[in-house]
């Protein structure tokens, strides 16, 4: 444990190293930090070791988190049997974030605590009685097999809960995704091992709407720890849609409305408001902590759910996963405020028109279907017919993440270019701030330093780079001449080889107040979505 500790220590000292380098200023260099392009080149490096050290840690501590979970199951008071963990169980309370996941004490304050007893007990018998009984457990733990699953197997007296996936499995047993027959809700259920039949125990369940759950199932590559409390599901988000496999990929799209109402019943939740008091809030955390949950078990993304008659996509989104929400939001309301485009636009958002949780249908099945390549293609052929040239596709731009280092977006860019998609530049106010000064040269981007989360992905786009573009070399001439006609269209102009901001243009005016006006746009969209759907 205490090995486990130092290597959440050190996880979190790279990522906040990394999130100063990216934060740096290269308008404000100091002349002994050499040139600009060098000192961009050294950042980038760095951020690249950083991002390998990252992956490293984070896969020592998913390899430390059985060894950990079994040393903290052996200091608890007593062992825990048969668990069932729904919506609201009777009995069950939803864990705060820092919490322990059993027994409500944090594990290494238990551990803590034992070390000490020991020291006290030394000559009196208590240690040698500590030793047998965790010897006890560990011959347990050692000879008694988990429970055997299948997809599709009925849990329960009745047959209730038909098993989807295995999300986790611990000490004494393993926590299976299911979706209760009676309710249709995503609810998880842990069987101990020694079980081999499906008549688990379980706890008597309460009101299944307001979708409290004692365990939450996210990803722990993003810093979502195992165990959470988990955000209080919208009761007016509906339960069932068409299905992300029953529905082209062109039309699994949601109005800008649903977008900022979605987030707005993320922002409402107290788990979100823990959150944004310790660090930012990106789209990664967004998607772990309410998009996965939110939909887990029904086969529906968030755009699906949301309009049972699926829309078909007028704008493409891409962006950076790791930029600020608000940012993010921001910008694109900036965007539809500029070029008169109505909330009610059909987008294409791949967190919430892809199916993310990955139980019913996974992601590389949803990608095998093309879905950007088709709905770019939709996009192309509206713009024929004489389409509003301000739709299209969108290149989300914030001052906290760089899209142009996410090989996925560069990417995008190229293809629409290639295929006549109008492509258009949305800027959060601080982003746009930012740009001041910047030199001409320092827009150029490097496509072949970009990177994919997902080997397998990367892998794939640099196949289609070379097919589509012959190289990096004709996509970094495209990035170049799409990001100079982006500063255009910010409102700058070019002056001794720097740019400056055009004074008094209506976007700088609408920019200044765009904070203020988002929180009543998310306010007002929220209020939309809740009379749309709430019963």
């Amino acid at each position: 444990m205490e090995v486990n500790k130092m290597v959440s220590e050190a996880l979190t000292k790279v990522q906040d190293d990394m999130q100063r380098l990216d934060d740096l200023d290269l308008d404000l260099l100091k002349p002994e930090w050499g040139d600009r392009d060098s000192v961009r080149m050294a950042r980038k490096s760095l951020i690249g070791f950083g991002q390998v050290m990252t992956q490293r840690l984070e896969s020592l501590k998913n390899h430390l988190a059985q060894p950990v979970a079994k040393f903290s199951s052996m200091l608890g008071e007593k062992k825990q049997f048969t668990t069932f963990y729904a919506w609201d169980s009777d009995g069950i309370e939803a864990t705060k974030p820092g919490d322990a996941v059993n027994g409500g004490e944090d594990p290494e304050e238990r551990l803590e605590r034992e070390r000490s007893r020991s020291r006290d007990a030394k000559g009196k018998g208590e240690e040698r009685s500590d030793e047998s009984e965790n010897s006890e457990e560990r011959k347990w733990n050692r000879d008694t097999p988990h429970f055997q699953w299948t997809k599709g197997m009925k849990l329960g007296a009745a047959g209730r809960y038909v098993v989807k996936k295995k999300v986790g499995e611990g000490s004494f047993g393993r926590v299976l995704a299911c979706v209760d027959e009676t309710t249709k809700h995503a609810v998880a259920v842990k069987v101990v091992k020694g079980r081999d039949d499906r008549g688990v125990g379980v706890a008597a369940g309460g009101s299944p709407r307001k979708n409290k759950a004692a365990f939450g199932v996210f990803s722990p590559k993003r810093g979502v720890a195992q165990g959470v409390a988990e955000a209080e599901r919208p009761r007016w988000l509906p339960l069932e849609g068409p299905g992300n496999s029953a529905v082209p990929p062109e039309r699994w799209a949601m109005s800008a409305t649903q977008f900022h109402g979605f987030l707005g019943a993320c922002k409402a939740t107290q788990v979100y408001q823990a959150l944004v008091q310790e660090e930012k809030v990106d789209m990664y955390k967004i998607c772990d902590l309410f998009v996965k949950p939110w939909t887990l078990g029904t086969g529906n993304s968030v755009a699906l759910l949301l309009n049972p008659q699926p829309l078909a996509a007028e704008v493409m989104i891409s962006h950076a996963w790791a930029e600020e929400i608000d940012e993010c939001s921001e910008a694109l309301m900036l965007h539809f405020a500029r070029y008169t485009i109505t909330e009610a636009t059909a987008c294409w958002f791949c967190v919430f028109s892809m199916y993310q949780p990955g139980d019913v249908i996974t992601i590389q099945e949803q990608l095998e279907l093309d879905p950007f390549g088709r709905v770019l293609s939709t996009m192309n052929q509206l713009s024929q017919q004489a389409f509003d040239e301000a739709r299209g596709m969108v290149v989300i731009h914030t001052s906290a993440s760089e899209v142009y280092e996410r090989l996925w977006c560069v990417f995008e860019i190229g293809k629409a270019t290639l295929d006549g998609v109008p492509t258009k530049a949305a800027c959060s106010f601080a982003y746009i701030v930012a740009q001041s000064s910047r030199s001409k040269e320092s827009l150029q981007v490097f496509t072949e330093n970009a990177r994919c989360s997902v080997p397998e992905d990367e892998e794939r786009i640099r196949e289609l780079m070379m097919s589509d573009f012959g190289g990096a070399e004709m996509l970094n001439r495209m990035i170049w001449d799409f990001r100079l006609a982006m500063m255009r269209q910010m409102g700058y102009e070019l002056r001794d080889g720097g740019w400056h901001a055009i004074p008094n243009t209506s976007f700088y005016r609408k920019g200044k107040n765009a904070s203020a006006e988002l929180l009543e746009l998310q306010a007002e969209c929220l209020r939309k979505l809740a009379l749309s759907f709430d019963s």
